[in-house]
């Protein structure tokens, strides 16, 4: 748990960061120079979301750690949907309140569905788990309070209440409520795979049961994606790992199945620190073992590929970029990682010296346009990649992921 205290603290850090706002930046800190932002990009390229094989494509957002309201996914949803003019949606929302097989709250599932001009539809699958760690969160309550707080000035009050907020998300998850907020993923990737959305109620209270043969459907006729930021990249492949050990029913499926996974401000090297005491009992074995033909696990593998594309801003202090060769992702999943390295805000010139504001840099992700184009459209050796970024083509990857 020590690791989860330093990691709750690096948030709390970042939270004071982002109270000042930008009146600190550019009051402090001065103008934000002209130059071109930096992008560098380590991959042997990746499909983007337009890539589609199928007439559906499923995207499933999770956010990290803070408390999040309903409809927090809104704004990268319209700036995705408006690349790929995706202009037309479904008047409702829908809404499931996810319940555990016993009975627990694991939050809520928000679906909304997009449709273009030639009947393409994108469903978009918006989990927040912040119900789960509202309790917890009460424990610090009383720091907040007007008996406790009274004496605090207004920006330092500001400042405690989001460090709270963000360092309990931490904690939580590097503890005893890891399982349950796993469950909240792998409950959500169910109703991702086990459903349809036209026929699905408005708003319902629901524990997942998969349909088998309905699974398998949905699994051969659409395409998958999942978009994290911070905290959920962890979270997202935490629950990919459990639904595929947890629905063994769906394995043959789930063994043809290619799902990319595209990592805003990536921290799961971060998270992956210390999983003792609720790591599973998974097989050890090479990419080669599980996910070429003829590997000594190859019967056992999760997925046919899993495409991670790790974004990560170099100022952005809580993000974390994925080495190819050493990423810690199971090799069970057959990932195929690609790291890229991108300037989100440009530095600032103060006295001569460059700086960036470090919650600029971890929150701008899903407005930089070329993270959204690269999302959309992929990168493929036919095509240049967006303005600004420098490809360094990987010819393979080695077998040891």
């Amino acid at each position: 748990m020590k690791k989860g205290v330093i990691i709750a603290l690096m948030c709390l850090g970042l939270a004071g960061c982002s109270s000042f706002g930008r009146g600190f930046a550019e009051g402090i800190l001065g103008k934000s120079a002209h130059e071109p932002k930096a992008c560098l990009m380590w991959s042997s390229g990746f499909e983007g979301i337009a890539d589609t094989t199928q007439n559906t494509t499923k995207v499933m957002i999770t956010h990290g750690a803070g408390t999040r309201t309903e409809g927090y996914a809104t704004p990268l949803i319209l700036n995705l949907t408006q690349h790929m003019h995706f202009d037309t949606r479904d008047y409702e929302t829908k809404t499931i309140a996810m319940r555990g097989e016993d009975g627990s709250d694991l939050g809520t599932l928000r679906l909304s569905r997009f449709i273009n001009e030639t009947g393409q539809e994108m469903v978009f699958y918006e989990l927040n788990w912040s119900s789960i760690t509202a309790a917890t969160k009460q424990q610090l309550a009383y720091d907040g309070s007007g008996e406790y707080a009274a004496e605090r000035s207004s920006v330092n009050h500001k400042l405690k209440y989001l460090g709270n907020d963000m360092m309990a998300d931490s904690v939580a998850f590097m503890g005893p409520l890891h399982h349950r907020l796993v469950d909240a993923g792998r409950m959500a990737i169910c109703f991702m795979i086990n459903s349809d959305y036209t026929t699905l109620p408005d708003h319902i209270t629901a524990t997942c049961q998969i349909d088998v043969e309905k699974a398998r459907e949905q699994i051969a006729t659409a395409d998958f994606v999942f978009i994290t930021h911070s905290l959920g990249s962890c979270l997202t492949l935490d629950a990919l790992e459990a639904a595929t050990d947890y629905y063994q029913e769906l394995q043959p499926a789930f063994q043809n199945m290619d799902v990319s996974v595209f990592m805003l401000a990536n921290q799961l090297p971060l998270f992956r620190i210390d999983q003792q005491g609720y790591q599973t009992d998974t097989p050890q074995g090479t990419y080669a073992d599980y996910c070429q033909p003829g590997g000594k696990h190859y019967a056992e593998r999760r997925l046919k590929t899993l495409q991670v594309v790790a974004f990560s801003d170099p100022n952005d202090l809580l993000s974390y970029s994925l080495e190819p060769n050493t990423a810690p992702i199971h090799a069970a999943l057959c990932p195929q990682v690609s790291n890229i390295s991108i300037e989100t805000v440009p530095a600032a010139d103060i006295l001569g010296t460059k700086m960036t504001h470090p919650l600029a840099a971890h929150t701008t992700y899903k407005k930089d346009s070329r993270i959204l184009t690269l999302m959309v459209f992929g990168l493929h050796a036919d095509k240049s990649p967006p303005d600004t970024c420098r490809w360094i083509q990987l010819t393979h990857q080695k077998e040891s992921l």
